[in-house]
Formats: C-alpha cells, structure tokens, sequence
C-alpha cells in the first residue's frame, strides 16, 4: 500500500485491510496526516467531525490517512489512541477501534511498542541494530512463553515519526510483518512491535486489588480458586515447553559464579535503592539492619557447598532455560477467548506479557528462580505469605514433587526476587510504596534462607508456608 504523508492537522484513523487473517481480517494501522484536496474512499466531510470530536476529547495523538491503490479498505467508525504510556525503555501507545462483523461487535484493541535509547545496569537500548535485534528478540520470545496465545502478537510494523527521542506521538504505520526475518528489516527504520492491547482489568494486578479486603484481609481461597491456581498451572506448562539451554550454556549462565555477580550486582542496586529511601525519609526502622544481615548473607550462601551442590543439580537437572524472566502480576493477564463462528466468549485464558527481551543474565534463569518472581509480587501485593506459598508449593507439586534441589534453592531465590522487583520500583518505577513492600517480603523470608545455611546435606528442607512458616515438603 502506497501513500503520502502531508503536514497539516492530526487526526487518526484505523482502517482494516481485508485478507485472511485469524478471523478472516488482517488489521494493519496507518497514520498520516491529512490535507484538503483529494482523498480516495474517505468520506472526508463525516470523518473530519468525529475527528475534531475525538481531538477535543483527548486533545493529542490524532491523523487522518490520505492512501491510493487498490486495496479494500474500510474505515472503522470508532477510533483513535486512547493514551501513551512511557517505561523506562520504550514508548508503548494503546489504540482502540470497533469493526462489526454481523450481529457481532468485536473490539480491536492494539499496542505498539517502540523501543527507546536507555543505559541503566540492567538494559541497554542504543544503536539501530542493537534496537532491530531487541524488537526481533521480542517478538520471538514472546511468541514462544505464550504457546497457546499465538494471536496475541501480532508482528512488526514500520512506522515514521517526527519526534524527537523515539516518541510515537505522531506516527504512520506503513508496513507490518507477521514473521519478520532481520535480513528484510531496515534497522535505520522506526518498528514496533503490535500486540493485542489487553484491558488494564484482564491484569492479575488487577485482580489482586479486588482480593485484599477493606480490612486489609485477603479472600485467599477465591483467589485461588478462581485464577491463581490456573495461572501457577499455565506457568509450570510453559516451563514445560520450553526448552533447556545446552550444557554449556546452562553452567554459563545458571552455574554458581554467574548467580554471585547477579546478586553482587543486585546488592549494588539495592543498596542504592536504600540510600534513596533514606534520602527522602521513607526509610523504616529495620532497614539498617536488614541491610546488614542481607549482605553478610548472601556472602556466606556463596561459600556454602550445600547450596553450591544445589546450583549445580539444578544444572545438571537441565532446569536452566531461556525463561520469561520478568513473571510478576502487572505482566500477567487472563484474557477473554472469542468463538470464531458465534463471537461469544468461551472461557479465558493466561497470556504471559512483556518477556525479558535485553538482558541474558535475567532470563537465562533456573524455573524456580522464575516462578519466584510471581511468588513475591503475590505477597507483596496482598500482604499474604500464604497465597504466595501456595503458589510456590502447587508449582513444586506439578514440576518437582521430591527434587530436593528445587526445594532447596527456593528461599534464596525468593529473596533474590523480592530484592530485584524492590529497587525498580523504587528508582526506576518510583513507586516507593510498593519498593518497601517487596523490601519487606524480603525481609520476612531472609530467615529462611539463613536457616538454610544450618541445614546439613541430606536433612529434609524447610519451606515456608503461611505466616509462621513452619511446613515441610
């Protein structure tokens, strides 16, 4: 498709292109700006006054497409990007539209993800080939943690943008490739990656919310019941389906002396985080001494054979994959599931979101040091150390019911993770309410792991379950 990008007023339009394509339509965005004169298939008068309407509403993001040839295109009467959201990497735009399909009304939302320059210990994001091979890398692993939601992204799509830093608030999606191969791409070219945009409600982050009570209690049994367990299910299965690394790349990047530069780095990270808190008084009384403990902690977990025998299991065990690495609730979502002939919903599914894309070290990871992720954000979220075990042991039930490795490896990744997702959200995120909640959880699990320090080769495994605890697996 051939069209022309013309400076004048923003407005935006969806327009579907039809082909076959999963329901019988392939969608494609384009974005230009429109100019008086002439325009192919565009009621112009009509559309310009719901564009207007649309503009004084949310008042930025808006285009019409001027496009020639002869494609069938259809304008959607509804359109228009709800909002832009701006991460620490990237620039992600939310657009919506309705199409009818008889009687039926099928919502269409989409995001496009578009990568920003950024330099931090954890990612970087700078030149056009290191930004085309993080897209490529994105897409794949994507596809591949969600092995039954292949409809859920979408592709790559050129896009031109006339902002400065990356920003896709004025934007013509041009092209979209479903299975893009890097030697068709240009990396001197803006892409993104289009995924089905899923509601902010679908969220297990969500979900959660509605869990904790006015009295700050949680429904653990409703929760459970009603999506924590089938979450935990989906999870195990992808691990399942993943595959494991090879030897050498599994002692690589799951073997002892790479697990004690990450935590020498996420002790670094921390200790900034720490600072911070101090910095602008948000610091509670036991942070010092948590601080202290974790230190000389973790220093000792390296020194101990037990635990070093563990890691290595662990490898041997082949349990070292190139794993999602980023599994906690805001990433999590139970989608809605269409019928392709009657448009009703079936039943709903887990789509697993936003995969670690930048960093190998971060991925490249033991499958208990990735379910651990979730396990601690269920905690932190809720306050509940006893949902958040529940998780922990239905995942050990299903994946490693006597393996005592798995078992023992647990507690130090559990406050590892609860470590990690503390000091994003506190300098990166700036959430610091959320950053001491996961400060905390670390906190209340630390015991564990110094327990584990005492525990002799070959005596059974303490792991945690409720607050006091105190079962055995």
């Amino acid at each position: 498709m051939n069209f022309e990008e013309i400076q004048t007023r923003k407005y935006i339009v969806i327009l579907l292109i039809k082909e076959h394509f999963y329901i019988g339509l392939k969608y494609v965005i384009i974005a230009a700006n429109m100019v008086d004169g002439e325009h192919t298939g565009i009621n112009r008068e009509q559309h310009t006054k719901e564009a207007i309407a649309f503009e004084e509403e949310y008042a930025s993001l808006f285009f019409f497409a001027r496009f020639s040839g002869r494609d069938t295109i259809n304008v959607i009467p509804s359109f228009g990007i709800n909002r832009i959201i701006r991460t620490t990497s990237a620039f992600i735009s939310f657009c919506e539209a309705r199409q009818s399909q008889g009687d039926t009304v099928i919502p269409l939302k989409i995001a496009l993800k578009h990568l920003r320059y950024v330099d931090t210990p954890h990612w970087k994001v700078g030149t056009p080939e290191e930004q085309l091979a993080m897209q490529l890398e994105a897409l794949y692993v994507n596809r591949l943690c969600n092995p039954e939601n292949q409809d859920i992204y979408i592709g790559l799509a050129e896009v031109k943008t006339q902002l400065p830093n990356a920003s896709i608030d004025d934007i013509a999606i041009v092209k979209l490739w479903e299975n893009p191969q890097s030697n068709e791409l240009d990396a001197n070219k803006k892409l993104v990656l289009v995924s089905r945009w899923l509601p902010e409600e679908s969220g297990l982050d969500y979900r959660l919310k509605q869990t904790v009570n006015v009295d700050q209690t949680v429904n653990i049994e409703s929760a459970w019941h009603s999506y924590l367990k089938d979450i935990t299910l989906s999870i195990a299965k992808m691990h399942k389906s993943l595959k494991s690394l090879s030897d050498e790349d599994a002692k690589k990047w799951g073997g002892i002396e790479t697990l004690q530069k990450k935590s020498e780095r996420n002790l670094s990270e921390y200790d900034k985080a720490a600072k911070k808190l101090q910095e602008l008084g948000y610091a509670p009384e036991w942070l010092e001494s948590f601080s202290e403990e974790l230190h000389v902690t973790t220093d000792s977990i390296y020194q101990d054979k037990d635990f070093q025998e563990h890691i290595k299991e662990r490898v041997q065990q082949k349990k070292i994959r190139r794993n999602h690495g980023d599994l906690k609730s805001a990433n999590i979502r139970l989608a809605e599931d269409w019928s392709q002939d009657s448009g009703r919903k079936q039943w709903q599914k887990v789509v697993r979101m936003d995969v670690i894309d930048f960093e190998p070290l971060y991925c490249n990871i033991d499958d208990t040091s990735d379910i651990s992720m979730l396990v601690v954000d269920i905690e932190a979220r809720t306050g509940s150390s006893r949902l958040a075990n529940r998780i922990k042991n239905y995942y050990l039930k299903l994946t490693s019911p006597k393996n005592r490795a798995a078992q023992a490896t647990f507690p130090f990744y559990l406050v590892d993770k609860a470590i990690v997702c503390g000091y994003i959200s506190i300098l990166y995120d700036n959430d610091i309410e959320l950053g001491l909640k996961f400060f905390e959880v670390a906190k209340n699990r630390l015991p564990e792991l110094q327990k584990q320090l005492k525990v002799q080769q070959g005596e059974s495994v303490t792991v945690f379950e409720g607050s006091d605890h105190a079962v055995k697996v």
